[in-house]
């Protein structure tokens, strides 16, 4: 199951399979995913300790 949440101050929404791969493949998406692969490749410690704490 995965869900979405649009904004911090609103409830999280389960998304249907459609609503999943649209996210994964939507151009803002991959916008995102390239700029933090580019920061975690340069050694950006914010982004770096962000990902030490998401296990």
């Amino acid at each position: 199951m995965f869900s979405i949440q649009q904004r911090f101050y609103l409830p999280t929404k389960v998304a249907s399979l459609e609503q999943f791969w649209a996210l994964v493949r939507a151009p803002h998406t991959a916008k995102l995913v390239a700029e933090a692969r580019a920061a975690l490749a340069k050694g950006d410690k914010a982004t770096t300790r962000k990902r030490s704490n998401c296990r």
